[in-house]
């Protein structure tokens, strides 16, 4: 996967538009769509990290951000499921959607 796809990944994750993500780091219209085909300045790479709270390496990895923010989103669910089962209110169905994702993501 590319810095781009990467980002376009995150930005999803966070329910947002990448145009949004230019404005909030004040980057020029479009300039992140640009680096699917030009490469970036390190500051801008960085600044982008920072904002995610990703390393830089992990935007530059195939992969990496994707398995990473899906495993983070899976263990914070995973913590919420737990405190339904100490409360007793805990649907089986719920379990088996968290397992499959979990299969999922050791296969991946």
């Amino acid at each position: 996967m590319s810095l781009f796809n990467n980002i376009q990944n995150l930005c999803i994750s966070k329910n947002m538009y990448i145009s949004k993500l230019e404005k909030e780091l004040e980057f020029g219209n479009g300039a992140i769509y640009r680096w699917d085909k030009n490469t970036p300045s390190i500051d801008k790479v960085l600044k982008v990290a920072k904002y995610f709270e990703v390393s830089v390496d992990s935007l530059l990895e195939e992969n990496d951000v994707d398995s990473s923010k899906s495993v983070n989103k899976l263990t914070s669910e995973l913590v919420a499921l737990e405190q339904q089962i100490q409360q007793d209110s805990v649907k089986v169905k719920s379990i088996k959607q968290y397992l499959k994702r979990l299969q999922k993501l050791k296969g991946a």
